[in-house]
């Protein structure tokens, strides 16, 4: 079983990761506001084509989450970008756009 110190370090890890690939320089943490969805997903799709497991990179977004939850309760305005309701909107929207039919969005033929 982890210890809370080897998750918290992963979590720091998967963090840091996440700010290295959107190009914010560490120490000017304010640069997540400006964070949306789409970055989050372009993260995963690049940690999913470099071959991570599901499991890894879940637990890399789940790291997101909490980091951006953390941001809200302290005061960060905005949606959470890593959340998983941001990108199932996001999806759906894209879908409507292309669609012929709103109800092969609902699954209904």
């Amino acid at each position: 079983m982890r210890s809370p110190g080897d998750t918290r370090r992963n979590y720091a890890r998967d963090v840091g990761q996440f700010i290295q690939f959107v190009g914010s320089p560490p120490d000017h943490i304010e640069n997540l506001a400006s964070v949306r969805p789409h970055d989050v997903a372009a993260w995963r799709d690049s940690l999913l084509q470099r071959g991570l497991t599901n499991s890894s990179v879940r637990r890399k977004l789940t790291a997101l989450q909490s980091l951006f939850s953390y941001l809200q309760v302290y005061g960060h305005r905005g949606v959470n970008p890593a959340h998983s309701d941001s990108w199932r909107r996001r999806r759906l929207l894209a879908m409507a756009k292309r669609s012929d039919s709103p109800r092969k969005i609902v699954g209904v033929s």
